[in-house]
């Protein structure tokens, strides 16, 4: 029996907004069903453009929020906690429910997760991904790609992504085995970013 699902969702068929600083553009929310104006989603990815030099994050309580900057330098000024500056690559984890404030025109990704899910995000550039459990979880593992013409086999798959694409992989209990290699053979070579996702408690 396989031991994984896949989904492809391609740039096209990304829904993209306008914010009152920029654009933002909703890769994935989970359950496929969700809104996230009504905030019952499990989890969601997104990238957002800011091109104004300051502003101020939407409150939203009881969500975690995992932010990566792809381009530009960005500030984040989390009020009563602490401030950090974020180059391109880096990245920043916080509650949706503090008060956050951002200087710098940039443009980023976004994980949200509520519900006691947990994610990690990470930008790889190497041929290879080990996508195995352990300990009997179950996860999801998102690959954003951003190159053009980008190659991942799986065991029973062979899926071919361009800039901005995104390949959802649904791991189930005990596949321990489970890898994918990726090929790229543009001169600048693989470059993706890399989600886990691991399944929490909708209490």
């Amino acid at each position: 029996m396989k031991k994984y699902d896949i989904k492809i969702i391609k740039k096209k068929q990304q829904i993209t907004s306008n914010w009152s600083g920029g654009k933002t553009t909703e890769l994935f929310i989970y359950p496929p069903n969700s809104n996230y104006k009504q905030r019952n989603f499990l989890w969601r990815l997104s990238s957002a453009t800011v091109n104004v030099e300051k502003s101020t994050f939407t409150h939203l309580p009881e969500i975690k929020r995992v932010l990566m900057v792809l381009e530009g330098r960005l500030k984040l000024e989390h009020i009563g906690h602490y401030s950090v500056e974020l180059e391109e690559g880096e990245q920043d984890t916080f509650d949706g429910d503090w008060v956050t404030k951002s200087f710098g025109k940039v443009r980023d990704f976004n994980l949200m997760l509520t519900h006691g899910y947990t994610g990690q995000v990470e930008i790889m550039n190497s041929t290879y991904i080990d996508l195995s459990t352990k300990n009997g979880e179950c996860k999801t593992e998102v690959i954003y790609c951003l190159k053009d013409d980008t190659r991942i086999r799986l065991k029973d798959d062979d899926i071919l992504l361009n800039k901005e694409d995104l390949l959802i992989i649904d791991i189930k209990e005990g596949c321990s085995n489970l890898e994918a290699s990726l090929t790229n053979d543009k001169e600048d070579g693989i470059k993706v970013i890399k989600t886990t996702i691991l399944k929490g408690s909708r209490d």
